[in-house]
């Protein structure tokens, strides 16, 4: 009798959850401040009142949006046994938030680099085809996968706060993965 194995490696990392909601504290605040300044603005009439009221709504709703949007990421993080990143021999199964690629092949991905913006760490996984990556995704993540790839030259971004896991120890698990 021939006894057969796979061994697959994995690398399993867990959404940070002790992580505080910088980015959900700034949007209430931020709000807060915005709805405060329309209902204490005097009532003016003319053209520069109404103005004045029109770019206060606009900046609240769009801050009242981000809120939401930090919120529910931030519940996704807290309650989403599935909030993982997945490192196998096959490719990286990103899961860490609501914007976040899913699953790409190693043949997909052409490098993997460590950036410092604003004194926090991303990794940033090149990819070959991001616009691909992209348009499989719903509209309303495509939004934010565009905007990644815009800033950054990728969709796929993982955070250092999204992880608790040294970045550089990951990249080159990664990259020794990939190099396979």
């Amino acid at each position: 009798m021939i006894a057969c194995y796979i061994l697959i490696v994995m690398l399993i990392i867990e959404a940070n959850k002790r992580k505080s909601p910088i980015s959900l504290i700034i949007g209430i605040i931020i709000s807060v401040l915005l709805v405060y300044a329309i209902i204490s603005h005097k009532n003016d009439s003319g053209v520069d009142g109404f103005m004045y009221i029109v770019n206060y709504l606009f900046l609240s709703v769009f801050a009242i949006g981000f809120t939401l949007i930090a919120f529910a990421d931030y519940l996704k993080t807290l309650f989403d046994k599935k909030a993982v990143l997945t490192i196998t021999e096959y490719g990286i199964n990103d899961r860490l938030g609501i914007f976040s690629c899913g699953e790409i092949s190693w043949a997909e991905v052409n490098d993997i680099k460590i950036i410092n913006v604003l004194q926090r760490n991303l990794i940033i996984v090149i990819l070959s085809n991001p616009t691909e990556i992209i348009e499989k995704q719903n509209k309303f993540k495509q939004w934010a996968l565009k905007s990644l790839l815009k800033k950054f030259g990728s969709p796929m971004v993982i955070f250092e706060r999204k992880i608790d896991f040294d970045l550089q120890e990951l990249r080159n698990k990664m990259l020794s993965l990939k190099d396979k």
